[in-house]
């Protein structure tokens, strides 16, 4: 037996044997229920995850957005008045609302309903900020904002989760106006010749237990995808994020992309 696949057992039986039996029960027991129970587990562990999460990229995040109160609208109304429409994906508690112009106007979505309470608790601390929407749906669904309506689009770890991935970027660029920017931080694939990326394949599109459990795939090249799509211009490119505390599972999503596109 490779040193991988023992890697890979001894991941499976430590983290996730009891919690896929647990999660199969309730599937057999809750039926319907299922989705709601599985939402509340992903929301807990997403805050708790965030928090460490955001330490980590603070300053990657500081640099993504610096610009943001530099840019001028497209959208005549908004220009007169010198501020700028955002619609962020994906927004979970609201970590991204201190990197965003005082005065704009935000447009948020989410497919998990139990975020909204702890996103209005963030949203209090940050009350120049106009909240125009609050949607819940998945980034591939957003047939209630119009095409060329904002300026930017913002997802930090979101499409990791989506259903599908192109129709997401899709999406994205449909609602900017032209000119428009699509700020992202995602974690990414590793390179294909790594153990890493093999552990991420093996528990992502092999097995499905990463998305049965945590809700996202290890293994999308979210960069290669957003370069197919028809955006102007692109500037991204990859980086680590290591976790302070080491733990296993971060390690699994240390690789990532960052980048702006443009419309």
């Amino acid at each position: 037996m490779s040193s991988t696949d023992i890697y890979i057992r001894e991941l499976l039986i430590r983290y996730f044997l009891l919690i896929i039996f647990f999660l199969a029960l309730l599937h057999v027991f809750i039926g319907k229920n299922f989705k709601d129970i599985r939402a509340l587990f992903f929301m807990n562990h997403l805050k708790k995850f965030s928090h460490e999460y955001d330490k980590q990229t603070e300053a990657i995040k500081a640099s993504l957005f610096h610009d943001l109160n530099e840019i001028e609208s497209k959208i005549v109304d908004l220009k007169n008045r010198g501020l700028i429409r955002i619609l962020e994906l994906g927004v979970g508690s609201g970590s991204n609302l201190k990197y965003y112009p005082q005065q704009c106007r935000l447009i948020v979505a989410d497919p998990n309903v139990y975020f909204k309470q702890y996103f209005m608790e963030q949203k209090h601390k940050f009350p120049d900020i106009f909240l125009e929407k609050y949607l819940v749906t998945r980034a591939e669904n957003l047939q209630n904002i119009p095409s060329n309506s904002v300026d930017v689009v913002v997802t930090t770890i979101v499409l990791c989760s989506v259903m599908d991935v192109r129709r997401a970027i899709h999406e994205i660029h449909r609602v900017l106006v032209p000119g428009g920017r699509y700020y992202y931080l995602e974690h990414v694939a590793d390179n294909p010749e790594t153990r890493k990326y093999r552990i991420q394949s093996f528990l992502s599109s092999k097995l499905q237990i990463w998305p049965a459990v945590f809700g996202c795939y290890l293994d999308r090249q979210i960069d290669h995808l957003i370069a197919q799509e028809n955006f102007s211009q692109i500037a991204q490119k990859r980086l680590r994020i290591k976790s302070t505390k080491c733990s296993r599972f971060f390690k699994l999503i240390e690789p990532h992309v960052v980048g702006v596109a443009i419309k």
